[in-house]
């Protein structure tokens, strides 16, 4: 009974330590909803506080606004301070290559693909890969390049030239025949006549050529005449054509008309018209006259033959009466 006392008291004393454990955390767990509780009704008065003002901000913005008509008038009396829009300034696209297509793609996407594919350059730069587009067509752009290439071999050709001549180099021997022919009909292209009569000239100082001689009898009955001209006008040092109406114009294109004649017979070529040596014998006719031009063809003191070789040009002149056929 005494050791039955004892422990009772223990006992008592441990169930008032449990309650009183328990009283403080039912005591905390109120004390926490009830802040809870009051932080979210906050939050709630907020949210309905801001909405009532957005809601009169709104209201308050429909009733200062104009009427559609009084705002239309109101912009058409206001002018604008300058006529035109500033324009940004260019951009150029660059588009990163996929290797992969997406999925449902149609078939003329693929083909619009594969011929764009020509027209597209594509450039490296570190690990990526980027495609640029043409600036411009593909004709145009051929051209250029053709442009581009005649620039590049001209500036080369005349380079060489000028260290020729500086250092009293031969120059006829440089190139052959054929190239100097090309050099040519570049300087023609590019309208430089002065330097391509010069490089059919060393042509023709290699051996015989039907080409350089019918190139530069084009030049000296006057059928380059407005390019020799502006040629002499823009640039420096380029020596003045000869008149169409001097004696050795005259008797040059009667040089080269007798070359290309034998070369025609000898290629049972005897058709007198059309023929490119016929023309220039025409346009001599109708500048000097057909007594002049036969006169300087005696004075020439050619073979019979290639007299009458080239007697029979004049005389398709005098039988259809081109114009100078009387004089």
């Amino acid at each position: 009974p005494e050791q039955a006392s004892e422990e009772q008291p223990e006992q008592k004393e441990q169930l008032d330590e449990d309650q009183n454990v328990a009283e403080a955390e039912k005591a905390n767990g109120e004390v926490a909803d009830k802040t809870i509780a009051s932080m979210s009704e906050k939050m709630e008065n907020v949210s309905l506080s801001d909405n009532d003002d957005h809601e009169g901000d709104k209201e308050n913005s429909h009733e200062n606004d104009p009427p559609a008509d009084s705002a239309v008038a109101a912009t058409s009396d206001v002018a604008p301070e300058s006529p035109f829009e500033p324009v940004a300034a260019p951009q150029v696209a660059v588009f990163e290559a996929k290797d992969k297509e997406p999925a449902g793609a149609n078939d003329a996407d693929h083909v619009d693909s594969a011929t764009d594919r020509d027209d597209e350059s594509q450039i490296r730069l570190g690990d990526a890969k980027v495609v640029r587009k043409r600036l411009c067509e593909r004709w145009l752009d051929n051209l250029i390049m053709m442009l581009f290439e005649d620039l590049r071999a001209y500036t080369a050709w005349r380079s060489r030239m000028h260290n020729l001549r500086a250092t009293g180099q031969q120059v006829t021997y440089t190139y052959t025949q054929a190239e100097w022919e090309a050099l040519g009909e570049l300087a023609l292209r590019l309208h430089r006549p002065s330097e391509a009569k010069e490089a059919f000239e060393y042509a023709l100082a290699i051996r015989f050529s039907a080409r350089a001689w019918m190139r530069l009898l084009e030049m000296y009955v006057g059928k380059h005449a407005d390019a020799q001209k502006e040629e002499h006008i823009r640039y420096e040092g380029v020596p003045p054509p000869l008149p169409l109406n001097s004696n050795d114009s005259l008797m040059m294109a009667l040089d080269a008309i007798v070359w290309l004649s034998v070369y025609n017979d000898r290629w049972y070529n005897n058709m007198a018209y059309p023929n490119p040596v016929c023309e220039s014998v025409v346009r001599l006719v109708k500048v000097h006259g057909l007594s002049k031009v036969r006169n300087s063809l005696v004075s020439m003191n050619l073979k019979v033959p290639v007299f009458n070789i080239v007697k029979g040009y004049l005389e398709f002149a005098e039988k259809f009466d081109v114009v100078g056929a009387k004089w």
